[in-house]
């Protein structure tokens, strides 16, 4: 038969389309080897290794002139994962694979010159999707990633002779592998041994920033932090993860399409720890938001369902802190190519911080600060006004003498108790939201409409409220961003309403809080 057709996988943004490869062997032309269909310079140095991975499979390779067709033709092909399906394909077409059209095979592999098929890239977020379509055949070394998914019809194979035994032998018994691989796995991830390398107990006081990240977890609120270099804001950033809710099965889920695309490891997805990102303030625009080609997440979309801490904040291009703006409102961002238009999910807590001034010494009690009155200004600036507007929280992380780190009692912020005053908080607000997608069961993602309906607020809180607006001449964004840090403030109270007492401790970590404070200091110097 010198015709084959068989299925591979694509993905579009973080969704999974299916690829017809189709292949044609004319024995009568001169030997030649084509692959169509807008395929991708690492698509196109597949032929090599196919025709290796063959000969060195002791399969005969056809002498004819051999003409490959990925389909739909009009969506670009990249990556390695096509080298088997090619293979597998040339191999029916030359009678050494048995292949019946019923069993709708899906594949996906790279080959090695001597025929062993490795790990890929996108196999999660292609097989979550398709698998209830197709019996899928991947490498073997991709099904970690794929173990959280129970009775999935899929077979593991470990080189392109063990893939072509398998598919003319095709049995049930080949699922059996990968079930009891992906079990076992599931059974040592039950109880995962996590180790937290920074606590908030081995951070000496800054009870003020805890309580700040305290909230900030039990109501998914984005923080600004500032203070002088040393006084623990990347300590208190890295010990902010450990108290955040575990993923639900459906963030893990989403969490592992998005990494399955990006190539990155999936580890502490599995042990459904929520993910933190880092990034240097020296990352490009595409890196931040998304981008290449094909369009791929970058770090706002790989910090979904947990944390992106930005530090050194103003040190970020001014277009890169601009453009935070629409993910941080909307959740999601839109990249927009000629011929290609990809949404990826944003849903993060936003984690800044920053030194108080160019040099950092603003706050020191002990070193000079060398800048001018109007540098600090303009350093300060860089977060933006509606920047500002879209953080919840801001607070400043102050000095402490070493000659008081020694006088400051036993932690009352200590990582466990923590993490049980955020999980009874997110507890009241899904049991409080539960007519509302999961995906908006937390204070700080309420729609305007929302707070009003749904947070109840005592009247004497409501007028001390109000008489703020009037004086303070903010938006009424900030209105509804007070609200929601209150609300998570009771809820960490165990509070039924609003009170004024939440509203006035919401208040303190407003942004003109912070900036009263900090021009206190540069009248000072």
């Amino acid at each position: 038969m010198p015709f084959a057709k068989v299925l591979s996988g694509a993905v579009i943004g973080i969704q999974p389309i299916t690829i017809n490869i189709e292949v044609h062997i004319d024995n009568k032309a001169l030997p030649r080897f084509t692959i169509v269909g807008l395929a991708s310079r690492e698509v196109e140095e597949s032929k090599e290794r196919v025709r290796s991975a063959i000969k060195n499979s002791n399969y005969k390779f056809p002498t004819g002139r051999i003409t490959v067709n990925l389909s739909p033709a009009d969506i670009t092909k990249k990556g390695s994962l096509y080298d088997l399906p090619i293979a597998i394909g040339i191999l029916i077409a030359t009678d050494h694979v048995k292949y019946n059209r019923t069993k709708q095979l899906l594949l996906l592999g790279e080959l090695s010159l001597d025929g062993t098929v490795k790990k890929v890239s996108s196999t999660f977020a292609i097989v979550s999707e398709l698998h209830s379509k197709y019996n899928i055949i991947i490498p073997k070394d991709n099904y970690k990633e794929l173990s959280i998914l129970e009775n999935l019809n899929t077979i593991l194979t470990s080189s392109l002779k063990d893939c072509v035994y398998k598919i003319n032998n095709f049995s049930d018994n080949y699922y059996e592998e990968f079930k009891a691989l992906s079990s076992k796995l599931r059974a040592s991830l039950k109880n995962p041994q996590l180790k937290q390398q920074t606590n908030f107990e081995d951070i000496k006081g800054q009870d003020t920033a805890k309580l700040a990240l305290l909230i900030a977890a039990a109501g998914c609120h984005h923080v600004s932090m500032t203070g002088s270099p040393g006084t623990g804001k990347t300590m208190l950033a890295k010990a902010f993860t450990a108290i955040l809710p575990p993923l639900t099965s459906s963030q893990q889920l989403n969490l592992l399409k998005i990494y399955s695309v990006a190539s990155e490891p999936t580890n502490k997805i599995l042990q459904k720890q929520p993910p933190i990102r880092s990034p240097h303030h020296t990352l490009s625009k595409p890196a931040l938001l998304g981008g290449g080609k094909p369009i791929k997440p970058g770090e706002i979309t790989l910090a979904t369902h947990g944390v992106l801490f930005l530090d050194e904040f103003p040190e970020l291009p001014r277009d890169l802190i601009e453009a935070l703006r629409q993910p941080l409102e909307n959740k999601d961002v839109t990249i927009s190519r000629i011929n290609q238009k990809v949404t990826f999910p944003s849903d993060f807590i936003l984690l800044i911080a920053s030194n108080p001034c160019p040099c950092g010494n603003l706050f020191s009690e002990n070193k000079v600060c060398i800048c001018k009155p109007n540098q600090i200004k303009r350093y300060q600036e860089k977060l933006s006004g509606p920047i500002a507007d879209r953080i919840d929280i801001h607070t400043i992380v102050n000095n402490i003498k070493i000659s008081d780190i020694l006088k400051i009692p036993n932690q009352k912020f200590t990582t466990e108790n923590m993490r049980k005053s955020v999980l009874i908080a997110r507890q009241i607000q899904t049991k409080r939201y539960n007519a509302l997608p999961d995906a908006q069961k937390c204070n700080a993602k309420l729609s305007s409409k929302q707070v009003e309906q749904l947070i109840k607020i005592a009247p004497e809180a409501q007028r001390f409220l109000v008489r703020y607006m009037a004086t303070s001449y903010e938006s009424m964004r900030s209105y509804h961003k007070i609200l929601k840090v209150a609300q998570t403030i009771a809820d960490l109270q165990k509070s039924k309403k609003v009170n004024k007492s939440h509203i006035e401790l919401a208040l303190k970590f407003r942004p003109q809080s912070a900036t009263n404070l900090l021009e206190t200091y540069i009248e000072m110097n």
